[in-house]
């Protein structure tokens, strides 16, 4: 069995669509995204001339908060990751072609495209929707260019507080195998959570996917094996999911 650390409802949602390409999955997320919208975040967004996105949960929080989309559509918006520039294309804003794999790398193309012309600067607006917890700070290079952006924050990751009997018991009985963390805090609560249960010497009889080799250096363990999936990719990251447990499973 493999268990999804990803938030709701993404986690559940791959669980269908890894189940029904015959592996059974549990959604077991690892963190709780809960909302936090400012009263005045329509005006900040019709105000801004772009949107920046680093998480593709971002655009989620902004599309399920009804009247919203009179504001954000039409938008033009960098975002990090080919699946977000699609989350926030099928939310009718305009996402802008890049290839930045991250924050830092967004930023720079940002400033390739946008910086250079005083005039343009000057009226230029950005508006970074984010969570509470960020890897990098967009705002510094970005402002060392003259570049405006306002950072404002939509949502907070909370940690779970406990597991589930019946995820106790699958965990103790050896019947996980597989666990997909795609970011560092999902894999240190993971390591947390275990640890307080007296389950953590289990991952080592299980296979790691991972979403960066950076990632995984934030816990001192190792698993039976570590194997990587792209989320920038356009390839979708569940096809890479597949393909891996695939291989693991024929070895």
């Amino acid at each position: 069995m493999l268990a999804l650390l990803r938030p709701d409802p993404e986690g559940t949602h791959d669980a269908q669509m890894l189940s029904a390409a015959g592996i059974q999955t549990l959604s077991l997320p690892m963190l709780d995204i809960q909302p936090r919208l400012s009263s005045d975040i329509a005006a900040k967004i019709e105000q801004a001339s772009h949107l920046v996105f680093t998480s593709q949960q971002a655009i989620r929080i902004l599309s399920g908060i009804a009247g919203l989309d009179r504001y954000y559509a039409r938008k033009p918006c960098f975002c990090v990751g080919h699946a977000s520039r699609l989350a926030a294309r099928q939310n009718a804003m305009k996402p802008i072609e890049s290839d930045g794999r991250n924050g830092a790398e967004l930023a720079d193309q940002i400033i390739a495209k946008l910086g250079g012309n005083q005039a343009q600067t000057d009226v230029l607006r950005l508006l970074w929707l984010s969570g509470a917890q960020v890897h990098f700070d967009m705002q510094a290079p970005l402002l060392a260019h003259h570049i405006n952006i306002e950072r404002e924050i939509i949502y907070q990751a909370v940690r779970i507080a406990s597991l589930s009997p019946q995820t106790i018991s699958l965990i103790d009985t050896g019947q996980i195998g597989y666990v997909v963390a795609l970011s560092s805090r999902t894999l240190e609560h993971f390591q947390q959570l275990l640890t307080g249960y007296g389950l953590w010497h289990h991952h080592k009889q299980m296979h790691l996917i991972a979403a960066s080799e950076k990632m995984v250096a934030s816990i001192d363990a190792e698993f039976a094996t570590t194997s990587f999936v792209d989320m920038t990719a356009k390839n979708r990251y569940i096809d890479q999911l597949i393909d891996i447990i695939n291989r693991l499973a024929s070895h």
